[in-house]
C-alpha cells in the first residue's frame, strides 16, 4: 500500500517537470497574430478625410441609423424651405386657421353665476 507522502512527493516531481519544460509556441504564431489584428483594425482614410468620414459615420449611427439620418435631414431641408420661403404666400394658409368667435372662447362666462347668492 501507497503511502500518502509518497504519492505526493510522485505528484511533485511531475509538476516539476512539467514546469521546468514549458511549452514554446511555434514561430509562425506570433506573425499569424499580428496579421490578424491588423486585419480587425478599423480602415480610415488618413487626415481630414478621415475625420470627415468617422464624424458623419458617428452622426449616422447616433441618429437611429439610415433611416434616422434620412428622417433627419427631410425635416431641416423642409424647416429651411419653410424658412427661406414667401412669407406672403403662406397668407391664406394663415387665414383659414383663424378663430370665429374668439373672443368668447378668451373670455367665457361665469360658470357659477346662477348659483351665486346675492345679498
Amino acid at each position: 500500500m501507497m503511502d500518502e507522502r509518497d504519492t505526493e512527493d510522485r505528484l511533485e516531481s511531475f509538476f516539476a517537470a512539467a514546469r521546468d519544460a514549458a511549452p514554446q509556441p511555434r514561430p509562425d504564431l506570433f506573425s499569424r497574430i499580428a496579421e490578424d489584428a491588423a486585419h480587425a483594425q478599423p480602415r480610415t482614410a488618413p487626415g481630414l478625410l478621415g475625420r470627415f468620414a468617422d464624424a458623419c459615420a458617428l452622426l449616422v449611427q447616433g441618429s437611429g441609423g439610415w433611416r434616422g439620418a434620412a428622417a433627419l435631414t427631410a425635416s431641416a431641408l423642409f424647416g429651411l424651405w419653410l424658412g427661406m420661403g414667401d412669407v406672403d404666400a403662406l397668407g391664406y394658409v394663415s387665414d383659414s386657421f383663424a378663430l370665429e368667435g374668439a373672443e368668447d372662447v378668451l373670455e367665457p362666462e361665469d360658470p357659477f353665476a346662477p348659483f351665486q347668492m346675492e345679498g
